[in-house]
């Protein structure tokens, strides 16, 4: 065999752009492709040979992610990962950032490293907020098809409110653009859009879909599903996504679909392929416009919102100055008093400005200015007070990772402003990393409490543990032990892998046959009782979300035997005395983590007593965070059991319980 001097186009050797073995063969070839990681693109690669032979690269993944095919897995050597690194990782995270369901990291287009915690790699959770991830990206495949822009007024595109604009007066609708839908800076009817952070998940950002639902019709198809699904979910490889959402023509806009880790990494990829992708025959395209995916990731209204993209959280440095010269405003972070904490001088909703007793790491300043108006009650009850009030809890004081931690102890080096991250409620995550073509996702049930917002929950705070044990890993060249460990595998489709829940698996193909079994059952019943056979013994249905405030839960049909005296009205909050006669909420509901910042002095106590009224126990006690540190001290904490069905209420419906994978059966009480 002659050698052979691969010569990259950009003038680096064909081993800095891939690893892999070549096996020789003897056809001829001329040229090669690889990724050239500079320019997110391929470059041919000529191959100067003396004598005429081919180069086949053993299975392997693509740069740019699995299409709509199944992911490769390679191991994290070949990609100059140390998997002794990213186990001490899972391991430091399962500890602290507690609990966590899955977590997958995907490196130059493949899975690198997966642990299953709990459940298997097919498992799927419902998202909360994290699937406005899907809606950003969605977006850009309507402006890359030219139907969509996002600074026209979306009264222009024909959408009509269907929300409150004129909370404060003036009528704000006509100025409402998808820029100010995407920013989560709507203005809640109350403020002019694009003057403050007004995150919402719900009314406003369901605007969204209206819009792709005219832009859709105006394609000759039914809206906005329609749209999503042949445009994007099927092509991504996840073509049930928005099956489930239930809006008719629409998406569910503000997130909650149901998703895998892997499924999300595939979103997440996406945004940092700067919307390429491939099509069905593997062939780059470019399904999302790039000026607009690149947008996703930065700041969305320069000097007012720095912290937020385009529906993602960003990682900008508060402490220099923007680009274009604006001062940074510190908004926003993933912080929330809810109801808990102290209450300014001049505010009339309570935030959490005020550190725990004693704490003496960094400060939360309590910005009366800060341009955000709170989320609850502005975005689920517009008023005009609204207009005069702020969430100081939401100050970012340097970073968002690493926000919350002692100044002695913030991720170190300095994290990329590159970094922008999707999140849902209770610490579902997908962290997207642009410059690195690195994408980490991770479900769980967790809710993060620090000393520096104490009563808060902040959601950034169990973000920053996680990505402060990923970084580190990120950054640990793979040992001669590693490489010995790796010599011997080979790249291969993504397996199967974890311990299914003793129930049963909740998958993508478990949901589609289980709804497929109750449509089926639902019609027989409905056909049987229009014909007199049957008589309908249900007199309606109470629907019970999942403690503290899920956006899943369990349905019960309600026999005559249960009701006492005319049944509640649609929409009302079922009797205590029927809920009292349900199953409990442990039976259905997973239990919440806790993971807690405590003081050094408390390191290895058990810091877990109780946490809003009930029992909690512990998952790890304090312990420092960091190698060498004594300034900065975390635990772990989680229910004893899922709280009651009373924690946040079951709700009267006329209709019997309708198929979801959000309220799955059974349903008979």
């Amino acid at each position: 065999f002659h050698q052979l001097r691969h010569q990259c186009s950009d003038g680096t050797s064909l081993s800095t752009h891939t690893s892999k073995p070549f096996i020789i063969s003897n056809s001829h070839i001329n040229s090669c492709v690889t990724y050239n990681r500079e320019e997110n693109m391929c470059a041919t690669l000529t191959l100067a040979a003396a004598t005429a032979v081919s180069v086949m690269a053993a299975p392997s993944g693509n740069p740019l992610g699995p299409g709509r095919g199944e992911w490769v897995v390679e191991s994290p050597e070949a990609h100059g990962l140390s998997k002794s690194a990213l186990d001490a990782a899972a391991n430091d995270i399962e500890a602290l950032a507690n609990f966590r369901y899955c977590m997958t990291i995907v490196k130059d287009g493949v899975i690198v490293y997966e642990k299953y915690f709990s459940n298997t790699s097919e498992s799927v959770y419902e998202t909360d907020s994290l699937g406005k991830t899907n809606t950003a990206a969605l977006v850009g495949l309507a402006v890359q098809d030219g139907i969509l822009d996002i600074d026209k007024p979306i009264k222009e595109y024909g959408v009509t409110p269907q929300a409150i604009w004129n909370a404060s007066g003036p009528d704000y609708f006509n100025n409402v653009t998808m820029r100010h839908l995407l920013a989560q800076s709507s203005g809640y009817g109350t403020v002019p859009p694009g003057s403050k952070m007004t995150y919402d998940s719900d009314l406003y950002i369901q605007h969204i879909s209206y819009t792709l639902t005219e832009i859709a019709k105006k394609q000759g198809m039914s809206g906005a599903l329609e749209y999503a699904t042949k445009k994007f979910a099927e092509p991504l490889g996840i073509p049930d996504l928005y099956k489930y959402d239930a809006l008719g023509v629409d998406i569910s806009a503000g997130g909650g679909q149901m998703m895998s880790c892997r499924d999300i990494a595939r979103v997440g990829q996406l945004i940092v392929n700067k919307g390429k992708w491939l099509d069905a025959d593997n062939t780059p395209y470019q399904m999302a416009d790039p000026t607009y995916m690149a947008q996703v990731n930065q700041p969305a209204f320069p000097g007012i919102i720095d912290a937020y993209g385009f529906l993602t959280w960003l990682n900008t440095d508060m402490t220099r100055t923007a680009p274009s010269g604006e001062t940074r405003q510190h908004c926003c972070a993933p912080r929330w008093a809810n109801g808990h904490g102290t209450q300014p001088p001049g505010l009339k909703y309570t935030t959490c400005c005020a550190p725990a007793d004693n704490y003496t790491g960094v400060k939360i300043p309590c910005d009366v200015d800060i341009p955000v108006l709170p989320e609850r009650p502005c975005s689920d009850k517009p008023n005009p007070e609204c207009i005069k009030e702020r969430d100081p809890s939401e100050y970012v004081v340097t970073q968002n990772l690493g926000d919350a931690f002692p100044d002695t102890d913030k991720i170190r080096p300095k994290q990329s402003e590159a970094i922008g991250f999707g999140m849902g409620q209770y610490a579902k995550y997908v962290f997207m990393h642009p410059d690195e073509n690195v994408v980490v996702s991770t479900f769980g049930q967790s809710e993060g409490h620090e000393l520096a917002c104490d009563a808060a929950y902040d959601d950034g705070y169990t973000l920053s543990l996680i990505w402060n044990a990923v970084a580190k890993a990120l950054a640990v060249p793979p040992s001669a032990k590693d490489h010995a460990r790796s010599a011997t595998e080979t790249p291969a489709m993504a397996p199967r892998v974890g311990t299914p829940r003793p129930g049963g698996d909740r998958t993508h193909a478990s949901i589609r046959a289980q709804m497929a079994e109750l449509t089926a059952a639902e019609e027989y019943r409905r056909v049987q009782a229009a014909n007199g056979n049957v008589s309908d013994e249900f007199v309606g249905a109470c629907s019970c979300t999942c403690p503290p405030d899920e956006g899943f839960g369990k349905c019960f049909n309600i026999p005559k035997s249960f009701i006492v005296g005319p049944p509640p009205a649609d929409g009302a909050t079922c009797p205590m005395l029927m809920v009292a006669r349900f199953p409990p909420a442990y039976a259905f509901c997973p239990a919440i983590g806790y993971p807690t910042q405590c003081d050094p002095s408390q390191v290895g106590q058990d810091i877990c007593e109780t946490m809003h009224g009930q029992p909690i126990l512990k998952v790890s006690e304090c312990r420092y965070v960091n190698n060498g540190s004594k300034t900065f001290a975390s635990g772990g904490c989680r229910d004893a059991i899922p709280r009651s069905w009373s924690d946040y209420g079951c709700h009267w419906t006329t209709k019997p319980c309708q198929p979801t994978p959000f309220f799955p059966p059974p349903y008979d009480v």
